[in-house]
């Protein structure tokens, strides 16, 4: 087996696997040699120091890789996530006193859903917008009604 097979495997290692490598290697590394020699490894650990010490590095470098890169997404998450509640925010400030009486319904009536004409200008600016969204496309019969809902996030803002 070659140097570049060896390091190919190695990082397709996952973190469970390189956890328990980690802890074994630096176990018998830092272990007191009278354990070691009850454990019956300490032929085995001073033979191979120099390649155990090497496993522990490496599997506890690529662990913090995998720690630093998971913590990396969850702020990078986080981070979307308050853009996008910002976003929302300034949406809600910057309605017309046309849209906000619009919305002004759904909060006096105590509803989710409102039946608006498909026409209706105002009502397709919030849904632009991201405010509102059409929960069906099966309108009322003999009528250009359909059932429009405020979003979850507008509803709890509101």
């Amino acid at each position: 087996m070659d140097f570049s097979s060896i390091l190919g495997w190695w990082t397709k290692l996952a973190p469970k696997p390189l956890a328990a490598i980690c802890i074994a290697s630096g176990s018998i590394l830092a272990l007191s040699d009278s354990t070691i020699q009850k454990l019956g490894l300490k032929v085995f650990r001073d033979n191979y120091h120099q390649w155990i010490g090497l496993a522990f590095i490496l599997a506890a470098s690529y662990l913090l890789c995998h720690i630093l890169w998971a913590m990396g997404g969850a702020i990078k998450a986080k981070r979307e996530e308050r853009k996008i509640k910002e976003r929302r925010r300034k949406v809600l400030h910057t309605l017309s006193l046309a849209e906000k009486a619009r919305l002004a319904e759904y909060i006096n009536k105590n509803t989710k859903t409102q039946y608006c004409e498909v026409y209706d200008g105002i009502i397709g600016g919030l849904i632009a917008q991201e405010v509102l969204f059409r929960s069906s496309n099966i309108g009322v019969p003999d009528s250009t009604m359909l059932a429009t809902n405020i979003q979850p996030w507008a509803w709890e803002y509101l």
